[in-house]
């Protein structure tokens, strides 16, 4: 008897413990990706026009070329699916409260929120992403999306044309060069 005791004392040393406050709900596992790497791939995501057709680049840039396409792929339509639909989940929540509350001439924050909002965020894994700045960012490269080649061949030698108005005192005063 004192030999399966401790035995299972022995068991319970080997097993870590567990530090910090307990989660209250599981943590969602993307397959095959890291909070880090979950992190780095948003971060590119939002540098590109057209990222789910550029995934190649995307991936170079967030360091995750030894990633399957179809991860990748996978990853990419989770986030943009998510984006959407906490976008218009805040907005029919809002239509809710203007139909709720047209007597209140309630601004800002709601009731027991502080300073200005975020934004709409959702946590992608473990890693918290602001819905609305991707969004933005999608919406914001797409005309260049129109303008670039789709050829990489193309792109990588494509230049943007286009006339410039210098102001020469602007220029001079933080330069401190001479026009010449």
């Amino acid at each position: 008897e004192e030999s399966e005791s401790t035995g299972e004392d022995g068991s319970d040393d080997e097993r870590p413990k567990k530090r910090g406050r307990p989660r209250l709900a599981p943590k969602e596992v993307i397959k095959n990706f890291t909070d880090v790497e979950i992190r780095r791939f948003v971060k590119s995501y939002k540098k590109f026009c057209a990222p789910l057709k550029r995934l190649e680049e995307v991936a170079c840039d967030a360091e995750l070329q030894e990633k399957p396409l179809a991860d990748l792929r996978y990853l990419g339509e989770l986030l943009k699916e998510r984006c959407v639909a906490a976008m218009s989940e805040v907005q029919s929540q809002k239509e809710n409260e203007t139909t709720h509350n047209e007597d209140s001439n309630l601004s800002g924050p709601g009731p027991g929120k502080r300073g200005r909002a975020r934004g709409v965020s959702f946590k992608l894994g473990g890693v918290p992403v602001n819905a609305k700045s991707v969004i933005a960012c999608e919406k914001e490269l797409e005309p260049l999306e129109e303008v670039l080649p789709p050829d990489p061949a193309e792109r990588s030698k494509w230049v943007l044309e286009a006339s410039l108005k210098l102001d020469y005192k602007a220029y001079e005063a933080t330069t401190g060069l001479a026009r010449q």
